[in-house]
């Protein structure tokens, strides 16, 4: 297998670039003879690929026209796994179409993110024969009607080992060590600091909690909004890279995801998945890809957020229910998601 990825970088604190890099490692540990290829980026740090787990670096033009690639591609008899940053944009549909072309049909694509497709990229990948891997079942429907040779709905997104709750003692630790007070309410949200995230519904939050946002340190703010949240007691912010990004949900009490549309969120919001892991109660909208987990105890799901709405759902959990969706979550674990990939690969 070869793993190709604009996403395989250092600082894994945005969903596409954190499901790329941990799948390309655990694949690898499963499978030492995988490939990882990494394209893509101008940075000193990206040039040195041992700092982003890839064995090989190629500087690629948009269509992916490189010897290099396709004579790595020919020789690597096993499939393609392609992970685009931008996700199913008509331009990466362009570049699987290329790559299947080379492999003789051996691509397997995964589409973090889910955007409206029009004809020419649903014919492309009609065309390209390549299998997707779907992280929603909104997705795997959308990949199915536009004619994609099989679609796998792949669950993922749990490092349920390293997320696990933590006991009273440590628990009072990281506070200390995160400037936390002990006795204070945490409501956590972590992701980017955008409008379109709805992220403004912090200001929603009861006073008596303490607000804790932590965003991703690799891409852009909105310095308004920002400021707003600011201007807030209760609300905290942190944008430095957290590289033991479980104490912060460790720390907390429960778990606050407000975000609605998909093309603001990956389809299997690794942080609600994280957050559950680690035994946190969570609070989210209606998120597409959180339908698995309607219903289930632990979640409360609002269709809007205002300040009663916000102040029922966070009073109405307790922190046994965080133990209960930790269950719920199990299925997600990043092992077997690589177990199930590896299966498909077999089957090539």
């Amino acid at each position: 297998m070869v793993i190709l990825s604009d996403c395989l970088e250092k600082k894994t604190d945005e969903g596409c670039l954190k499901t790329a890099a941990s799948l390309a490692k655990r694949l690898k540990e499963s499978r030492p003879s995988i490939l990882a290829v990494s394209y893509g980026g101008n940075s000193a740090e990206a040039e040195n690929s041992a700092v982003h787990g890839a064995d090989i670096r190629l500087h690629l033009n948009r269509l992916f026209l490189n010897r290099e690639l396709f004579s790595m591609i020919r020789r690597e008899k096993g499939q393609i796994l392609y992970i685009p940053f931008a996700s199913n944009t008509l331009a990466s549909v362009v570049r699987v179409f290329v790559l299947s072309a080379v492999s003789k049909g051996r691509v397997l694509v995964l589409f973090a993110l889910r955007h409206p497709m029009g004809r020419t990229a649903r014919f492309l990948l009609r065309r390209s024969g390549a299998k997707v891997l779907a992280l929603s079942e909104q997705s795997r429907h959308l990949y199915e009607q536009s004619g994609a040779k099989q679609v796998i709905r792949l669950r993922l997104g749990a490092d349920t080992k390293r997320f696990k709750p933590a006991d009273p003692e440590e628990k009072a630790r990281l506070r200390e060590k995160y400037g936390i007070a002990k006795d204070a309410r945490v409501v956590l949200h972590v992701g980017h600091l955008k409008t379109g995230r709805n992220v403004r519904s912090l200001l929603d939050v009861p006073k008596g909690y303490q607000v804790i946002l932590v965003v991703s340190s690799v891409t852009a703010q909105e310095e308004s909004l920002r400021d707003r949240l600011e201007a807030e007691k209760n609300i905290r912010i942190i944008d430095t890279y957290i590289e033991r990004i479980e104490e912060i949900y460790q720390a907390a009490d429960i778990y606050f995801f407000p975000v609605s549309e998909p093309e603001h969120c990956i389809d299997s919001p690794l942080s609600v998945l994280e957050a559950a892991s680690c035994g946190l109660p969570v609070v989210a909208a209606a998120y597409e890809g959180l339908t698995d987990f309607l219903g289930q105890p632990g979640f409360a799901f609002l269709t809007s957020f205002d300040g009663e709405k916000i102040s029922r759902a966070l009073e109405g959990l307790t922190a046994s229910d965080g133990l209960k969706n930790r269950r719920a979550v199990m299925d997600y674990d990043w092992d077997k998601a690589v177990l199930r990939i590896l299966q498909e690969e077999d089957r090539q």
